[in-house]
Parts: C-alpha cells; sequence; structure tokens
C-alpha cells in the first residue's frame, strides 16, 4: 500500500486482521500486529479483541489462554476501554482451554466493573460452557451462573441450554435437567435442535435413555427436524442403556430420513453393539464405514477394539491396533488395554507382550485390572531379559506391597 501512495493507518491493518482472524489465519493476524507496533502505530480496542478472539483459533497451544490475559493486560496498560465483546472473546478462549476460574472471574469483573456493558447471553453461554469442560462437580458454578442470569435480567437461550445441559449430565444430574427444560419452558425460550440433541445426549450419560427418547420424539412436536448429531445422541443414548437394537433402528431413521450419514453416528452405532457384546454386528459396522467411504476415525477403532474385547475376538482386535498405526491414528489408553484384555483372556501371551511393549513406547500404562496377570505371566514363564526388563516396573510394586 505504500508504494502506491495510500495511507497505511490503524483502521487498515484492523481491517486486513480481521479478515485474517474470519479466514482462520491466527498467524497471519499476529504478524499484522506486530507489523503494526513497528510502524510505531498504537493497537486500539479493535485491534485487540481482535486478536483476543483469534486465541481461540490455536488451541493446539495450550498456553493461547495466557497470550488472551496478556493482551487484556496491554488493554489495562494502555488504558483502552474494554467492552462488552473484549470480555465476550476473552471468555470465550477461557472456556475453550478450560480455565473456568478464570471464565467466571472475568464474567464477574465485567458486571461488577462494567454495569453498561449490558451483558447478553453469550457473555454467560462462554463461563457456563467452561464449567462443564473439566469436572463432574462443576454443574453448581454452571447453575449460579444461571441464576446470575436471572438477577440480572439476562433472558438464557438455545446455547445457555445446551451448555447448561451438559454441565448438569457430567454430575449425573438428570432431575435438574428436566427442571431445566421447564423452567426454559415458562420463559417460552424456543429451543432449537442443538439444544434438544444436548439434552438427549445428557440424559444418556446419566443413563436415563428412556426419557432421552422420549425426549427426542419431542422434537417433531415443536416442529424441529432432528439432524445427524440429533440421531446420533439417541443413538449414543440408547447404547449407553443396552438397547442395541433401538440404537441401530435410530441409525435406519436417520437414512431413511435422506440424512447423509458420517463417522460419529456410525461410531455410536459400534459403540452401542460392542458395550451389548454383539460383537459381530460392531464388526459388521465397522467395515461397512469403508464401503460408504467414512474416515475410521481413533474413535472408530477404540470402539471396534472395545467390542472385540467383549466378544474375545482377539486377533480382530490386534489387526485393529496395527490397522490404526498404519493410519497414523492415534490410540489411547483405553483401546490398548481393551487389546490387550482380549489376548490375555484368549491365552495369547505373545500378542498380549506385543500391544504392552508398543504401550510402554507410547508411555501407556496397563489399568489395574491387566497388571495383576501381566505379573503371573512375569512369574510362571521363562522371559528374556529384555521381557523381563519390560514387565519391571509392574512387578517391583508387587513385590513390596508382599514385602
Amino acid at each position: 500500500m505504500d508504494t502506491a501512495g495510500l495511507e497505511v493507518d490503524v483502521i487498515s491493518y484492523n481491517s486486513c486482521m480481521g479478515v485474517a482472524i474470519r479466514t482462520m489465519r491466527w498467524q497471519t493476524a499476529c504478524s499484522l500486529a506486530e507489523d503494526l507496533r513497528q510502524r510505531g502505530l498504537e493497537a486500539d480496542a479493535f485491534t485487540l479483541n481482535t486478536l483476543i478472539s483469534g486465541c481461540n483459533q490455536d488451541l493446539q497451544n495450550k498456553s493461547n489462554w495466557q497470550r488472551a490475559i496478556q493482551l487484556l493486560r496491554e488493554m489495562e496498560l494502555q488504558k483502552i476501554p474494554r467492552d462488552r465483546i473484549t470480555y465476550n472473546a476473552a471468555i470465550s478462549v477461557m472456556a475453550s482451554s478450560l480455565q473456568w476460574i478464570t471464565a467466571i472471574t472475568l464474567l464477574t469483573l465485567g458486571l461488577e466493573q462494567q454495569a453498561s456493558l449490558n451483558f447478553n447471553a453469550r457473555s454467560f453461554n462462554s463461563a457456563i460452557r467452561a464449567c462443564s469442560s473439566l469436572q463432574h462437580d462443576l454443574w453448581e458454578q454452571a447453575l449460579a451462573l444461571l441464576q446470575r442470569m436471572q438477577r440480572c435480567s439476562v433472558p438464557p437461550d438455545a446455547v445457555t441450554c445446551a451448555s447448561l445441559t451438559q454441565s448438569l449430565s457430567m454430575g449425573g444430574k438428570w432431575r435438574q435437567i428436566l427442571e431445566l427444560q421447564t423452567y426454559l419452558r415458562k420463559l417460552s425460550t424456543a429451543l432449537d435442535v442443538v439444544a434438544y440433541s444436548s439434552v438427549v445426549a445428557g440424559l444418556g450419560v446419566c443413563l436415563q435413555w428412556e426419557r432421552a427418547l422420549v425426549f427426542f420424539e419431542c422434537m417433531s412436536d415443536e416442529s424441529i427436524e432432528p439432524d445427524i448429531v440429533a440421531y446420533t445422541s439417541a443413538v449414543t443414548a440408547a447404547g449407553y442403556g443396552g438397547q442395541w437394537a433401538i440404537a441401530l433402528a435410530f441409525v435406519d431413521r436417520a437414512t431413511s430420513q435422506g440424512l447423509l450419514a458420517d463417522t460419529p453416528l456410525y461410531n455410536a452405532a459400534i459403540a452401542a453393539c460392542g458395550s451389548c457384546h454383539q460383537w459381530q454386528i460392531a464388526q459388521s459396522i465397522f467395515l461397512s464405514m469403508r464401503g460408504l467411504h467414512l474416515t475410521q476415525d481413533s474413535v472408530s477403532m477404540t470402539s471396534v477394539v472395545s467390542a472385540m474385547e467383549r466378544g474375545r475376538q482377539w486377533s480382530f482386535a490386534l489387526l485393529s491396533l496395527q490397522e490404526a498405526r498404519q493410519l497414523g491414528l492415534q490410540t489411547h489408553s483405553f483401546s490398548q488395554n481393551a487389546a490387550l484384555a482380549a489376548c490375555s483372556a484368549a491365552g495369547r501371551w505373545t500378542a498380549a507382550l506385543s500391544i504392552f511393549e508398543n504401550m510402554a513406547y507410547l508411555s501407556l500404562v496397563p489399568d489395574s485390572l491387566m497388571q495383576s496377570p501381566l505379573v503371573m505371566e512375569c512369574e510362571q514363564r521363562s522371559l528374556s531379559g529384555q521381557e523381563s526388563q519390560l514387565l519391571g516396573p509392574l512387578c517391583n510394586p508387587v513385590e513390596q506391597a508382599i514385602d
């Protein structure tokens, strides 16, 4: 722009930074901000608000929330007033980074120090979402935020319902989930398919599968068309309740409604069948994903390996783990332990030891149920020096406990 004789000012930089953030180019926005400072220009509220909101695009960086805090401090040092956009963006970053205390603190600061900001539901929703991302005992804090919304005369919306339901479900508070729906109806709060899906999922997590499916059917009464996420929630809820046949019926309903089946839907179906010891059906669904050109992710692999473990199908469990590694998928401790248990139950010691060796390489530890069988094998079999060294960390604690 300089060569064209145009003046480059803060507004120009802000426009470019806004485009960079909207197109998910966080690093470009940061480079523009640095270039702005090097030119001796002063950042304004728009500049820093844009950078704060962009911190959500750098979630792989675990310190992104600290970057947002630094930007807030920069606003304070430069005496740039924080507005509602500032607080909403910062609270959202804290929620995405699981910093629930900081999220609530920022909301409190905004309410107490800036009463004229007229916070809306979005401000509270982000803080409530932060309370559904960490621990089971944060549902009380989430409900307290809803009560604060009432005191501030801020009406809840569908996102409030979804965020609060998730927090309540993590605490197993299914009655409070239903009470929340009654409360929202009294306020004539318009719920969308996302809110309904969250309730179905939340009740399913609380092992209230019948109530979850009843709530699913209520969508038609409200002229709301269930989407693929809603059907996935229903399949998951049925699976939690041990109702694998009902879970598959919902998969059929989704496809018959013309919805495009996706990986999460099939993952939920695999998990539902696996938890009910229907390993053949789980395996069939898993294999059918390839014919439908659906991507098999780490959740797919974990679900099918778990199903094979329950069906004592050690060879397919081992094959699935090997395929996951070939595809570059991250296999979690749960899937590794499931395959280890399948091999151990089938007496396939060589395969079990191979899995354990891979777990050691990934810094994963067998669960407590598998440690005793491995130690027994360590004692009963004549192992090579390398194998004994591998099992040593498990044998030693047992020996110390006996001594």
